[in-house]
């Protein structure tokens, strides 16, 4: 077993590790533009700052709409480097099951793509000039993401993902496909294209 991936608690971890082994390494790219381990961890912390400045504390859930975007995974690593839980939902989500999810998981902030119900677009938390340094890493016992089933056997359910199952998630793709230094992962659902450090 590659033991550098198996030291990493949370996959923000990994991503700070390789921004500072591999800081010119192209980490994600997507319709859009790429970025390198390092540009896309400023990203996060830039995120990460931005929550925090809007109040987010350690276990407070934050729902964001799920788009094809590096901002929309900037804002998720974000939101868990900032100590919160992410929330995604589909992106054309209706406003009613915003409600009930925040409901659920007593959520107070919505991002998106789009101004209207969302509190806040991606395009507004990264054209953000403050950045800080110094946040911890999640724990990897600590609660990664909330993902709802979409309740077509019955009503639909949180399941709570910790940041040990996310790692052992990627572990599981690298070993699995037994991938290879410089392979690339494309992600046809999001458009996403990965680069295996």
């Amino acid at each position: 077993m590659n033991e550098r991936v198996a030291i990493f608690s949370s996959i923000v971890e990994a991503i700070k590790y390789y921004a500072v082994e591999k800081p010119d390494k192209v980490c994600l790219r997507d319709s859009k533009r790429c970025v390198t381990y390092s540009e896309y961890f400023s990203l996060i912390e830039k995120n990460a700052t931005f929550f925090v400045k809007q109040k987010v504390k350690k276990g407070d859930c934050v729902i964001l709409k799920a788009e094809q975007s590096i901002d929309y995974l900037s804002a998720f690593h974000g939101v868990q480097l900032a100590e919160g839980i992410p929330v995604p939902l589909e992106k054309n989500v209706k406003a009613d099951r915003i409600s009930e999810v925040s409901a659920i998981t007593g959520s107070r902030l919505c991002v998106g793509a789009e101004n209207g119900e969302d509190q806040y677009s991606y395009d507004y938390i990264s054209a953000s000039e403050d950045c800080s340094h110094g946040f911890s890493y999640p724990l990897e016992s600590g609660t990664g993401e909330i993902l709802f089933t979409t309740g077509t056997t019955g009503k639909s359910k949180g399941v709570v993902m910790t940041h040990s199952a996310d790692v052992s998630v990627a572990q599981n793709v690298i070993f699995g496909v037994e991938m290879k230094k410089d392979n690339i992962e494309v992600i046809p659902i999001y458009v996403f294209s990965f680069r295996s450090p």
